[in-house]
């Protein structure tokens, strides 16, 4: 892979998800509704022993899905409608440049777009006077931080497989939200399945997850996990990307 091709690609993604209005209103309303759901927790969790960080990447998480369909639906269905997919598959790329830009790029937007809720929680110290951040230490929000990079990456992945398969952005965005959805509630689906064992929904359960990092518990089996699905699903990518080429 040639570092200076992908970097091209990269740039292009991030410049197609700063430009666009859509990124911006998608952007505003996804904090303002992940502010809303963080307040509303806190205050309704007042005098519980309910660790801060845990409410905070819980609301973080709860839009996640939306953000990552609005983000990703366009990925490359935009390119399929518009005729340009053609062009970008005949310039001197490879395919695997193609997809790991593109996915870096819709990737760092993402990153960035979540980056300001973790001011939420010294917001919230400084505007209430009785809720304080006694038990919010930094091992919890670098923990929940990494849970949050970690299935964010996942959810993007999966974004971009969903973007591959059509032509319509409005389908694209239908099947993304459903199977993220199915993802952020496997674990508790497969609990309450008669003969599954507790273990297995736990080991694939993404809020099971993101509760331990975010109570400071970093543990090895899930970046595990999140790793090495990001790196099937981008490599399935750049199969079905192969295949399209010589259609």
């Amino acid at each position: 892979m040639n570092p200076r091709r992908f970097h091209a690609i990269w740039r292009r993604e991030m410049m197609a998800c700063f430009l666009s209005p859509v990124a911006y209103v998608t952007l505003v309303a996804y904090l303002g509704a992940t502010a809303f759901t963080f307040w509303i927790a806190a205050f309704r969790n007042e005098g519980r022993p309910e660790p801060i960080a845990l409410l905070l990447f819980g609301s973080v998480m709860f839009w996640m899905p939306i953000l990552v369909t609005v983000v990703a639906m366009r990925l490359f269905v935009e390119e399929k409608r518009s005729g340009t997919i053609e062009t970008l598959l005949t310039a001197p790329v490879t395919e695997l440049e193609i997809v790991l830009g593109k996915y870096a790029g819709a990737l760092t937007f993402l990153l960035l777009a979540v980056a300001p809720t973790l001011s939420y929680a010294f917001i919230l110290e400084r505007l209430s006077p009785t809720l304080t951040l006694h038990n919010l230490d930094l091992g919890a929000l670098l923990g929940g931080g990494i849970a949050t990079a970690l299935v964010t990456s996942a959810f993007l992945a999966v974004a971009l497989v969903v973007s591959l398969t059509t032509r319509n952005q409005i389908v694209a965005a239908i099947c993304t939200f459903c199977v993220l959805w199915v993802m952020l509630l496997a674990g508790w689906i497969l609990k309450e399945t008669p003969g599954v064992p507790e273990r297995l929904a736990d080991a694939i359960s993404v809020t099971r997850h993101l509760e331990q990092f975010a109570r400071g518990v970093v543990e090895f089996p899930p970046i595990v996990l999140y790793v090495t699905t990001v790196i099937f699903l981008l490599f399935t990518a750049t199969r079905m990307l192969e295949s399209q080429r010589w259609r």
